[in-house]
């Protein structure tokens, strides 16, 4: 695993300051720059999200070795967990207003997108011998 994430952290970052370039300069071109903090609150939940599918994965894969029935219920957590989070979050924004809520949904699924895209890619470069030098 350590493996895999040692160069997805590093490329994220990459993918995510071009990409909130591109939102910036949208919002912008709309005159809704206000709508920036919503595009960040958006990134926090999918960061979350992110995060606590690569954690429990980790825990899971760990206590499989163990007991099947314990990693089944790391998995679950972790799902029930990335749920609530994108729940909270796109309610709370909805609850402001339909373009706060546009925003927010825009910066989950930007990062979230951004972020299954690099792990995806980092998992392929490992499987075809082409790990990321430290």
């Amino acid at each position: 695993m350590n493996q895999i994430l040692s160069g997805f952290v590093r490329r994220l970052a990459m993918s995510l300051a071009i990409g909130t370039a591109l939102i910036a300069v949208f919002l912008v071109h709309l005159g809704e720059i206000r709508l920036i903090g919503a595009v960040f609150a958006g990134y926090l939940a999918a960061g979350v999200c992110i995060w606590t599918l690569v954690y429990r994965t980790w825990r899971g894969a760990k206590q499989a070795k163990v007991n099947a029935a314990a990693a089944k219920g790391q998995m679950l957590w972790g799902f029930v967990l990335r749920l609530f989070v994108c729940f909270a979050t796109l309610a709370a924004a909805g609850m402001l207003g339909r373009t706060i809520f546009a925003a927010t949904a825009v910066g989950l699924l930007f990062f979230y997108a951004a972020a299954m895209f690099q792990l995806v890619y980092a998992n392929h470069r490992v499987l075809h011998g082409k790990p990321d030098k430290k």
